[in-house]
């Protein structure tokens, strides 16, 4: 999983690779939302297509391996776990 900065230049890498952090992070706060509303979890593509439904504004048209990667992201932050493939919020117990 690679991050790149917000001036990343698309046209010479793979843009599935690559996620422009400070692009997904206007995202995070749905995702944690989302995931406050369902303790138990919710898998990539359930979150992919909530947030392609839910969200206008900004409009999200990321594709779900830019959300897999930034999902990831949000792990390796400690702000999130991933057991088995649902994404659920780290609690502070944990």
């Amino acid at each position: 999983m690679l991050f790149c900065p917000k001036s990343c230049a698309p046209d010479s890498v793979n843009v599935t690779k690559f996620v422009c952090v400070q692009d997904m992070a206007v995202y995070e706060t749905y995702i944690m939302g989302m995931l406050t509303n369902f303790d138990a979890g919710m898998p990539l593509d359930r979150i992919h297509n909530m947030l392609k439904m839910f969200v206008v504004d900004p409009p999200y048209d990321k594709s779900a391996d830019q959300l897999a990667a930034f999902l990831g992201r949000l792990v390796a932050d400690e702000k999130l776990v991933m057991q088995g493939d649902l994404f659920r919020k780290r609690s502070s117990a944990q």
